[in-house]
């Protein structure tokens, strides 16, 4: 009777303990390799464990995720846009590829200098082929609002996708290389404390948020609650002096106070000011709505992690740790082998540093003359694009000096130098840099067979594609402040009569 009893009692543990494997594995963020370099990236079970300590009384969280975009200005007329367009649905590609669980959902608005609802046939069939979810937003009531500041600030229509409990938005030029979905899991996962907070904010060189990619969690009234920030601020921009209409003092509506101050991911930029660059735009009203408004944020700067709460209604750090080590937090669940993620985990073809605007027969080489004529050109790149799947990486007639030389010519200057990114020549092996672009030319291809729409790209068309967004340059103060005289005109509202998003 004994040993029975002792045997009923191994069972039962027995069935415990795989039962808390069971919720254990269920909790592990989804690891993918990253597809470049065809390597295994993903960590042992063992180097994560002390992430995901899960509570016996834990209760699973409610988890449904997507990944945004904006894309304003789109009209036939003015075809600049096309390009955010193509690079959605290679977002998409990559994203579906990498595993990822989350919905990919493109927020469109129709320019206020056409009658069109909606986006012409084929690249609605593109972005649908990818399951990208299409919500059109308002448009504006006339160009006077059709610019670049009022378009950043749209990004914030995500906290109004509230069917969502995380929402990462990304810009129109940005791609992932691989899934994301590791910064949902460390913030909300199925069992036990997140590691990160409700909203991920991340530093740029000289700036303490980044509009071009951050993580917020939408709420019932959030959306209406920043709009209202949005007008208290340009309300009293209209009685600042001239050129900026800018309070440095107190920016969105908090003044900045020693020892709080903002900090960049290039550590002398760092002040109690509110005087970076976009912080009159998306940037600046990131950074005052996720920390002093929620008082919910993880900030991420460089290699260094903050998670800012509340205390007696004041935000305050409650945590800081590193992340430099590939075995520290973020790092460890990151997508791809990285000491810098998530930074290292998209890349950003900011400028005229974007694929689609690329005209490559047009660089010459250091001598100043074009290395290979248009034909061979487009030939050797189409060779690069197919050589990521390795089908001619075998082939004793494939020339990877040709074919670097062919994509150096693509690759336009950048910076202000006007050099071209960093190539090097070792063996058939891409730089960091131009593996992005290789990677994105190759989940076009992609996103063309699958979808059955083919894209005749700007290297065919001249450098009608590369004359910038398609609302202009990136915010300006004259053209914000004209913008907001013609909002109070108008009852301070900017947009035609369609209040609500539509499907």
């Amino acid at each position: 009777l004994k040993r029975t009893i002792v045997v009923s009692l191994a069972a039962l543990i027995l069935v415990a303990l795989r039962r808390q494997a069971l919720l254990l594995d269920r909790s592990l963020p989804r690891w993918t390799a990253d597809n470049l370099d065809g390597e295994d990236h993903r960590p042992s079970r063992s180097s994560v464990s002390s992430l995901l300590r899960q509570k016996n009384n834990a209760t699973p969280a409610r988890r449904k995720w997507a990944y945004a975009f904006v894309v304003g200005g789109c009209s036939r007329n003015k075809p600049e846009y096309r390009g955010f367009i193509w690079n959605i649905a290679v977002a998409a590609q990559v994203l579906q590829e990498a595993g990822s669980q989350a919905d990919v959902v493109a927020l469109i608005q129709m320019s206020a200098r056409t009658n069109e609802t909606a986006l012409p046939e084929n690249e609605s069939k593109l972005l649908e082929a990818m399951n990208v979810k299409i919500e059109y937003i308002p448009k504006f009531s006339s160009m006077i609002h059709e610019v670049f500041y009022t378009l950043m600030l749209e990004k914030f229509r995500i906290l109004q996708m509230t069917q969502y409990s995380r929402v990462i938005f990304m810009d129109g030029d940005v791609m992932p290389l691989c899934s994301l979905d590791y910064l949902f899991e460390l913030s909300e996962p199925e069992y036990g404390e997140p590691l990160l907070k409700d909203n991920i904010v991340i530093s740029y060189s000289n700036q303490p948020a980044h509009g071009g990619f951050f993580m917020l969690r939408p709420q019932e009234g959030d959306y209406e609650k920043i709009q209202q920030i949005i007008k208290v601020t340009e309300e009293k921009a209209l009685s600042l002096p001239p050129f900026e209409h800018w309070d440095e003092v107190e920016g969105w509506g908090h003044k900045i106070e020693s020892p709080d101050r903002w900090m960049s991911s290039i550590s002398k930029y760092t002040s109690t000011n509110w005087s970076w660059h976009g912080v009159h735009a998306d940037q600046g009203l990131l950074y005052h709505w996720t920390k002093y408004v929620k008082q919910s944020v993880t900030l991420i700067i460089n290699y260094q992690v903050q998670n800012w709460g509340s205390e007696n209604g004041t935000s305050v750090m409650e945590k800081a740790f590193m992340n430099y080590r590939p075995n520290d937090t973020i790092n460890v669940a990151s997508c791809r082998t990285s000491q810098n993620a998530p930074y290292t985990d998209f890349r950003h073809f900011t400028g005229r540093g974007k694929p689609w605007q690329q005209n490559y027969t047009h660089y010459k080489t250091a001598s100043g003359e074009t290395s290979q004529s248009r034909e061979e050109v487009t030939k050797t790149f189409d060779q690069l694009v197919s050589s990521l799947n390795g089908e001619v990486r075998n082939n004793k007639e494939f020339d990877g000096k040709k074919l670097l030389s062919a994509f150096m010519q693509m690759v336009p200057p950048q910076g202000k130098e006007a050099k071209t990114p960093v190539h090097e020549e070792k063996g058939n092996v891409l730089s960091h840099s131009d593996r992005a672009y290789v990677k994105w030319f190759s989940a076009l291809d992609k996103v063309q067979r699958l979808s059955g729409v083919n894209i005749t790209l700007p290297r065919y068309l001249g450098r009608n594609l590369a004359k910038g967004p398609p609302v202009g340059t990136y915010p300006k103060f004259k053209e914000r402040i004209r913008h907001i005289r013609w909002k109070v005109e108008n009852g301070w509202n900017p947009y035609v009569k369609e209040e609500s998003l539509k499907r």
